[in-house]
C-alpha cells in the first residue's frame, strides 16, 4: 500500500509533515475567512460589522504567532516590506491623537489601517506556496457567487434589495444607487473593485493552454458573469479596467510574440477610441442638451420609469467635476470613465 508521506516528509499538496506547516494552514483558512466574511458584510464598511471580524483578527495574530514559535525553518525568512507602511500608521495615530477634528472617525479609520497591515504582513509571511495561493483564491471566490446573484437580482428584479450587514437592524441601500449593482456591498464602485481583483485569475486560468480543457471552460464561464456583474454596476471607470485587463492578460499566458500581440492589441487600441466617443458624447450634450438614453432613471423617478442608472442629467452633479452643463467637456469625458469614489451612505430603518 503506498503511502501518502513521501521519503522527504511531505504530503501532496499540505507540504511538510510538522506542526509549523500546520499552523501556517490555520493561518490561511483563518485569512480566507476573514476575506469572506468583509466580502459579505458590505465589505466592512460599517464600523459596528468589524466587531464580528475583531475576534478573528486576533485570532489570526495568535496562529501567526504560533507559527513563528512552532516552524523549525532556519533561518526564518520574514518579509520587510509590510515595515515600509508602519511610517503611515504612526502618522494616522498622531492626526487622530492631535490632528483630527472627529477623533472618533479617525479611530475607525486606524482600526481599517491596522487590519490592512495585518492582512499584508501575513500574505508577506505566511502564503508563499502554490497551495496557500489556490486555497486562499478558491475561498475569496466562494462569497463571489452571492454577491453575483444578488447584484443580478438587483438589476432585473429588486433595485432596492440590500445585502446583510451583520447587524441586528435593517439596512437599506442609497437611493442614489438604485438601478445599479452593489452586489454583497454597500456601493456598486466597491463591488466593481472587489470583480477586478479575483477577474485576471479567471482570465489567466481561462487562456493558459497547459491547464485541463474542463477547467478552462469552467473559469471562462464564471469569468463571463463577472464581466456582466461588472456591466451591471454601470461604473465606467471599471470598464476602461476591464480593457486594462483584457489587453495585458494576454502577456501572461502565452510564450509566443504573435500570440500575445494577436490577443492584447484590439483591446489596447480600443481604449482611445472609448476615451474618445466618451468625449464626443460629452461635447454632443454640452451643445445639444442631454440625449434620452444618457438620463438618469431612478425607481419612482415622475419622468421616466424603470430602475437603471445613467450618466448624470442637467439637474444632477456629477461626481467631482460640478453640474453637468456647466462642467468643461474633457472633465465630463473623465468623470464618464473615472467617477470620482464616494463614501457609501447607506439609510437605517427599525426591525418592526
Amino acid at each position: 500500500m503506498a503511502s501518502i508521506i513521501d521519503k522527504h516528509g511531505n504530503i501532496a499538496f499540505f507540504g511538510r509533515l510538522s506542526w509549523g506547516n500546520f499552523f501556517d494552514w490555520l493561518v490561511t483558512l483563518c485569512l480566507g475567512g476573514i476575506i469572506m466574511l468583509t466580502t459579505l458584510a458590505l465589505g466592512g464598511v460599517r464600523p459596528d460589522t468589524h466587531l464580528t471580524l475583531l475576534p478573528l483578527f486576533a485570532g489570526l495574530l495568535a496562529l501567526h504567532g504560533l507559527w513563528l514559535a512552532l516552524d523549525n525553518e532556519s533561518p526564518k525568512r520574514l518579509s520587510q516590506v509590510p515595515l515600509f507602511f508602519v511610517p503611515g500608521l504612526l502618522w494616522m495615530l498622531c492626526s487622530v491623537l492631535w490632528l483630527s477634528p472627529v477623533p472618533w472617525r479617525g479611530w475607525h479609520e486606524m482600526v481599517y489601517a491596522l487590519e490592512v497591515f495585518i492582512v499584508l504582513w501575513v500574505l508577506a509571511n505566511n502564503v508563499r506556496t502554490r497551495a496557500h495561493l489556490w486555497l486562499l483564491i478558491l475561498m475569496a471566490l466562494a462569497p463571489s457567487v452571492v454577491a453575483i446573484f444578488n447584484g443580478f437580482y438587483q438589476f432585473f428584479q429588486d433595485p432596492g434589495r440590500m445585502a446583510g450587514a451583520m447587524t441586528d437592524y435593517r439596512v437599506e441601500i442609497d437611493p442614489e444607487f438604485l438601478g445599479r449593482a452593489t452586489g454583497s456591498f454597500a456601493d456598486p464602485n466597491a463591488f466593481a473593485a472587489f470583480l477586478l481583483i479575483l477577474l485576471p485569475f479567471l482570465l489567466i486560468a481561462a487562456a493558459v493552454p497547459r491547464l485541463p480543457k474542463i477547467l478552462r471552460v469552467l473559469a471562462f464561464y464564471i469569468a463571463l458573469m463577472f464581466l456582466g456583474a461588472v456591466a451591471f454596476t454601470q461604473s465606467y471607470w471599471a470598464a476602461a479596467m476591464v480593457v486594462l485587463l483584457l489587453a495585458l492578460v494576454p502577456w501572461f499566458c502565452f510564450r509566443a510574440l504573435k500570440r500575445r500581440v494577436l490577443f492584447s492589441s484590439p483591446w489596447a487600441c480600443s481604449r482611445p477610441v472609448r476615451f474618445s466617443s466618451a468625449w464626443w458624447r460629452s461635447t454632443r450634450c454640452s451643445k445639444r442638451g442631454w440625449p434620452a438614453p444618457f438620463r438618469r432613471r431612478a425607481r419612482g423617478c415622475a419622468s421616466c420609469s424603470g430602475g437603471r442608472h445613467w450618466p448624470w442629467p442637467p439637474s444632477t452633479p456629477s461626481p467631482g467635476w460640478g453640474r453637468a452643463p456647466t462642467a468643461p467637456a474633457s472633465s465630463r469625458a473623465r468623470a464618464w470613465l473615472w467617477p470620482m469614489p464616494r463614501s457609501p451612505r447607506i439609510t437605517t430603518t427599525s426591525s418592526s
